[in-house]
């Protein structure tokens, strides 16, 4: 394979601070030079494009989980969906982990919405009987909740939690 050159109107726009140039130099980098891609996903990073934040997150994800971390950080502060979904499994207390999946699922992240999703009908919420009064699910000798023993979804109960998901979450 013969060594390719960027474009050097590419590299002049990216050193003036071109984003976009950036990460495609970032980009072009990738599959054969990662220190070169590493630095200019940084760059690109440090003027605040949330793809670069969350590239160089992934990137130092493995040997710099602290660095990792704070990019990810940014990321997802500034909207980028995947870095939200990642803080929510990275973050500092459960706290946090909590407000960054309901933030990423409000946003439209699947995964989110699904874990979101699972989450809230793990719950032991307490139903409504028909007359009013509460009803906790079963519990199993150890203490776990037997999802045998809830109502099968109806298709407006459906609609209701994907509509919960889709609206209401922050």
């Amino acid at each position: 394979m013969a060594f390719e050159r960027p474009d050097p109107g590419l590299e002049q726009a990216a050193a003036c601070g071109d984003s976009r140039a950036m990460m495609r130099l970032a980009r072009f980098f990738e599959d054969w030079n990662p220190e070169q891609s590493q630095r200019w996903f940084h760059d690109a990073a440090e003027v605040g494009e949330s793809e670069a934040m969350y590239r160089l997150a992934e990137l130092l994800t493995k040997g710099q989980a602290d660095q990792a971390r704070h990019w990810y950080r940014r990321a997802a502060e500034a909207g980028h969906l995947e870095a939200m979904y990642a803080m929510s499994r990275i973050g500092d207390n459960l706290e946090e982990r909590g407000r960054w999946l309901r933030r990423a699922a409000h946003s439209g992240q699947v995964e989110a919405k699904l874990e979101l999703g699972r989450a809230l009908r793990d719950r032991a919420c307490p139903k409504r009987r028909n007359d009013g009064s509460a009803q906790r699910p079963k519990t199993t000798e150890s203490g776990g909740s037997n999802h045998s023993t809830w109502p099968r979804p109806t298709p407006a109960s459906v609609r209701a939690t994907k509509h919960a998901l889709t609206s209401s979450l922050c």
